[in-house]
Parts: C-alpha cells; structure tokens; sequence
C-alpha cells in the first residue's frame, strides 16, 4: 500500500463515519478538508462518498470508489 493509498483509505473512513453520524455532505467535507488540509479530496468525491456510506469498502486496495 503506498502512502497515496493509505490517506485516500483514511479520508474514506472519516466521511463514513461523519456521515452514519448524520453529518451533512458540505459539512463532512468541510471538517474532512480541517483536518488533511489541501491534500482533501475535492467536495464532489466527498459527495460520492457520503452517497454510498455503509455500503463503501474503504479497506479495499483496488477500491476506486463506493461499491
């Protein structure tokens, strides 16, 4: 797994969980880019994220989005 990898994987579990906590898309977005900054995906992939919370295989290596 390269370090790419591994905080795109990161990321993925953060918006999972503010979302199955009930956190808005803008907002999850907004709390996800406080904490990784500019290397935060972009609020249209956060958005396909939070679509498919639950149902998403974050720890997948080939995963490229939600299942």
């Amino acid at each position: 797994m390269t370090a790419s990898t591994d905080f795109h994987k990161k990321q993925r579990l953060v918006i999972e969980s503010l979302t199955l906590e009930g956190c808005e898309p803008i907002k999850t977005h907004k709390r996800t880019k406080a904490v990784y900054g500019d290397g935060c995906m972009d609020v249209k992939n956060v958005s396909k994220w939070v679509q498919h919370a639950g149902e998403m295989c974050v720890l997948d290596e080939h995963s490229s989005g939600p299942m």
